[in-house]
């Protein structure tokens, strides 16, 4: 294989994903820690995988995790006790106040791969990345060039 040979995604094994990748281009983090997650009406909540009830029009909640290959939100919420629980419902069933941007040339770890994209960590938060805003397709064909002698 040729320095110059064209890396897809669909051929990667697990073995040849590096532990961190660069962004090449801005990135959003749109599920954020602590930041707060304004629900559509009739949201289904979940407390785990059990349907719990349904939100009303801009019920908000404060996230505590965000799980982008499953798409998941994990909501602060309170049990008809006041006791705290997580709640979770898709991403697609609301908004956040709150998104932080992470520049070009950013380093972020590589958790995985989800429906073609990339899912990555940057300080505790996960999102997804196209796979051609990463340099991971480069990263790749270079280690596999410098393996077979680089020509």
């Amino acid at each position: 294989m040729t320095s110059s040979a064209p890396v897809n995604l669909a051929d990667l094994t697990p073995a040849d994903y590096p532990p961190t990748v660069t962004l090449l281009k801005p990135e959003e983090i749109r599920f954020k820690k602590g930041a707060i997650f304004v629900a559509k009406s009739g949201a289904p909540l979940f407390f785990v995988k059990e349907y719990l009830r349904d939100t009303k029009e801009g019920e908000q909640f404060q996230i505590l995790d965000y799980d982008p290959a499953d798409r998941r939100v994990f909501l602060r919420a309170q049990d008809t006790n006041g006791n705290p629980i997580a709640l979770n419902t898709l991403d697609l069933h609301g908004t956040c106040t709150q998104t932080v941007s992470i520049s070009a040339n950013t380093i972020v770890a590589l958790d995985g791969v989800s429906d073609g994209s990339l899912v990555v960590a940057y300080q505790g938060d996960k999102f997804e990345v196209p796979v051609f805003d990463t340099d991971l397709l480069d990263q790749v064909a270079q280690r596999r060039a410098q393996r077979t002698g680089g020509n």
